[in-house]
């Protein structure tokens, strides 16, 4: 498993990558960013120099259940939205 890096995501183009050692076909993968996504990212800027997702420096490794759950309530997300549902958009 990885982590999105900050080495992944190039902000001036709005892109983040996935390198092709870690996508499914073997080959990188380009992700285009909106303006929603770049917002969350530049609210992340500077947190962890490595790592975008970070909670008390360090990368998050793990969502619990109730975690996702009361992330889904605080951010005003219906709550049968389910964390398979992230692949889709």
């Amino acid at each position: 498993m990885s982590y999105l890096q900050w080495d992944q995501v190039d902000m001036a183009r709005q892109v983040a990558w996935i390198h092709a050692d870690e996508a499914k076909a073997g080959k990188a993968i380009g992700v285009p960013l909106n303006e929603v996504a770049m917002d969350v990212l530049r609210r992340r800027w500077g947190g962890h120099r490595k790592y975008v997702f970070a909670y008390k420096r360090r990368q998050v490794e793990q969502c619990s259940t109730h975690a996702f759950k009361h992330a889904l309530m605080q951010a005003g997300i219906r709550p049968d939205f389910r964390w398979h549902d992230l692949r889709h958009t």
